[in-house]
């Protein structure tokens, strides 16, 4: 494919680099980002799912590469960095999009699971990092978007290793942002609340109330994104994980009291009296 040539992107950036980019928040930057005029890089585990948003975001006169790869296998983010290099393209911006998350009792589940969320969550989010922030940081020009969750910003029962890896992604971020900020370097930690993704479904979970687009967790994270904030915080909940000092409560009552809004008993007879209510 050859390469367009694009004389105003988005924030004077050429490429991006966005990873889980097949569906949900992945595909909203995906489409956000090229809307903006930059090229892009879609990585994903689905070859199929890749080709088909290729096809919908070259429409929009930009350059679009796609490398299938499931992140959450040993050496994979290495693959992708050689991928890149193989392909000349250096990133301006990276977006870890790619996680999933498990639900239920810590003993539900079993190592390997845990371990394959680890990997994805954390190391190979560390590792792409570590691959394109150097280039960026010689450049002065460039910035990442880390995807958490909600779930990083207060312990969460029933999430409790998927909720851990988003801690480490918030903290991870924040102490990137305080290294990097004044060397022409974004750096954003993304934490959105219940969002309509795959997520749920894949988690084991089952969602209630309020659900926010992609699009609409997307376009707060580009905002905070060029003023070069190092957290947003989206959906519903925020107030409680934002802007409620959790700090400043014993961690016992904070975990208590989210222990009593995700067991799972209690989310299974709040979704059957909304069913009921909504005549589902």
């Amino acid at each position: 494919m050859n390469e367009r040539k694009i004389k105003k992107t988005y924030l004077g950036y050429q490429w991006a680099l966005v990873t889980g980019a097949s569906s949900g928040i992945g595909e909203a930057f995906a489409h956000e980002l090229t809307g903006r005029g930059m090229n892009i890089l879609l990585i994903a585990r689905s070859e199929d799912k890749l080709s088909q948003l290729a096809h919908v975001l070259e429409q929009k006169k930009v350059s679009v590469r796609t490398y299938a790869v499931d992140l959450s296998s040993i050496g994979a983010a290495d693959k992708v960095a050689s991928w890149c290099i193989k392909e000349k393209i250096e990133p301006d911006l990276l977006v870890n999009n790619a996680g999933f998350g498990l639900f239920g009792t810590f003993e539900q589940h079993s190592p390997s699971e845990y371990a394959d969320m680890i990997h994805l969550n954390v190391r190979s989010l560390t590792e792409l990092c570590a691959f394109f922030l150097p280039a960026m940081v010689q450049r002065r020009r460039g910035g990442v978007i880390n995807v958490a969750s909600q779930a990083g910003l207060v312990p969460v029962p029933y999430y409790s290793v998927y909720g851990a890896s988003k801690a480490y992604v918030v903290n991870f971020t924040y102490a990137l942002w305080g290294e990097y900020r004044q060397q022409g370097i974004r750096l954003t930690c993304l934490a959105p609340g219940p969002t309509r993704t795959a997520f749920q479904k894949r988690a084991g979970s089952k969602s209630h109330g309020y659900m926010q687009q992609p699009r609409e967790v997307v376009l707060s994270a580009l905002a905070a994104f060029e003023r070069n904030r190092p957290l947003v915080v989206t959906g519903s909940g925020r107030w409680v994980t934002s802007f409620f000092p959790v700090h400043l409560i014993p961690k016992t009552t904070v975990v208590s009291y989210v222990a009593k809004i995700f067991k799972p008993e209690k989310r299974i007879t709040s979704l059957a009296k909304e069913k009921s209510s909504t005549g589902e």
